[in-house]
């Protein structure tokens, strides 16, 4: 759906919209400090989050590159952790101050803790004689199932609740607090001697190729326990989506021996990106996140091309914190860049006028939208028998793309 009056009031030429990415990076414009100019003073206290990580860990080396019993390196790899804590939840202060924050502000957020609460304690773990295989394997389990949580955080942020700066309501994300129970568990172990051959608990299968420390349970039960919230799924009335789906149109198309039929996409303000998706990316559960997502970066990417004034009067990074949200409609913008990114003519036809929208004209393939003025759906033929005036397959049966030659289906979907 879109909040703008149509697709087509609004639509600005593909080709003004959506520019090659490398082209603007590479641009004498853009320069060679492009990437230090999109960050914010929030993204760079997260840098510093990475930075004690990576300090962390190279403490840690350096520990294991000298005497056991020389323990400054090793305390100062667990003293650069909670630093790293310090520095992010301080970059959230600064950017709900500052009430700014941004898509890379995000990715950096992740890749910092996983740096600093995920491989450093592993690392320092490591050092302090966790060293076995089978430790090797425990540490890397810890590690690897961070990286996964964080992963699938990444790629869910789209539809998780944000507050005014851009900050997701929901955590979901690497076990920090319970990571630095065990940093704190840890440092207890140095101060009393309590490394190498001396760490609690000793060894089980000891002398086997499986032996390992029980103790690093600690780290499995951390993962474990590590608080997480699940955001609200919004449920969609499916007496209105059936309502609408019994009046929906179709057009005979006997010469290709199918049923041109119109599919309503649910009323959940994201009608934009499931009519496209149900063209372009049918059966995939997460592309709306990813669609969202993947317009928010494109135009967090190219801000010599999206700029306020084409973004509705909206600063960048309020229009990608807006676009990102449940509440948000899309419209001519986000066809621009969707239709771009996956190389495919997009023919929104406007049911007032039956005025055809084209985005991304050119491209070998082509999908048709129908836009009410305040909804989106989809065209698509499905396969039936004569006399081809009911569409009673399934849509997994849908052809949902034509040749962009294939004008004469665009005829036909004005007439639907």
């Amino acid at each position: 759906m879109s909040k703008r009056t149509s697709a087509g009031a609004k639509a600005v030429k593909t080709e003004d919209v959506v520019v090659d990415k490398q082209t603007t990076l590479l641009s004498e414009e853009t320069g060679h400090f492009s990437l230090i100019r999109a960050l914010h003073l929030a993204d760079l206290i997260t840098e510093l989050n990475g930075l004690c990580g990576v300090l962390s860990i190279f403490s840690s080396m350096r520990y294991m590159a000298g005497a056991p019993g020389e323990l400054g390196n090793l305390w100062a790899a667990l003293v650069f952790m909670p630093l790293g804590l310090f520095f992010d939840f301080f970059d959230g202060k600064v950017a709900r101050w500052r009430r700014k924050s941004s898509l890379m502000g995000q990715e950096l957020d992740s890749l910092a803790d996983l740096i600093s609460f995920g491989v450093s304690p592993a690392a320092a773990a490591f050092a302090i004689g966790f060293r076995t295989p089978a430790d090797h394997l425990i540490l890397a389990f810890f590690v690897l199932c961070g990286l996964t949580r964080l992963a699938r955080f990444n790629v869910t942020v789209a539809n998780v609740p944000k507050d005014a700066t851009g900050k997701s309501a929901y955590f979901e994300g690497t076990p920090i607090p319970t990571t630095l129970s065990i940093v704190g568990l840890m440092a207890y172990w140095v101060g009393q001697g309590w490394v190498h051959g001396e760490l609690p608990l000793g060894t089980l299968l000891t002398g086997s190729l499986g032996e390992f420390h029980p103790v690093l349970g600690l780290f499995v039960i951390a993962i474990k326990v590590a608080p997480r919230q699940h955001p609200p799924i919004p449920r969609h009335s499916t007496t209105q989506h059936n309502k609408m789906a019994e009046d929906t149109p179709e057009l005979p198309l006997p010469d290709r021996g199918a049923t041109l039929v119109m599919r309503v996409m649910p009323d959940d303000n994201s009608c934009l990106f499931r009519a496209f998706a149900a063209a372009v990316l049918p059966g995939d559960d997460l592309s709306m996140l990813e669609l969202r997502s993947l317009v928010a970066s494109q135009i967090q990417e190219d801000p010599d091309v999206y700029t306020k004034v084409v973004l509705d009067n909206r600063e960048p990074d309020d229009y990608c914190r807006w676009i990102q949200t449940e509440e948000a409609w899309g419209g001519a913008i986000e066809l621009a860049i969707l239709s771009k990114h996956f190389n495919v003519e997009v023919c929104s036809i406007d049911v007032q006028s039956l005025r055809i929208d084209r985005f991304n004209e050119g491209a070998p393939i082509r999908c048709i939208l129908v836009y009410s003025g305040i909804h989106y759906d989809t065209i698509v033929q499905s396969p039936s028998d004569p006399p081809h005036t009911i569409a009673d397959n399934p849509p997994e049966l849908d052809k949902r793309v034509w040749d962009s030659y294939d004008d004469d289906i665009l005829v036909k979907a004005q007439q639907l």
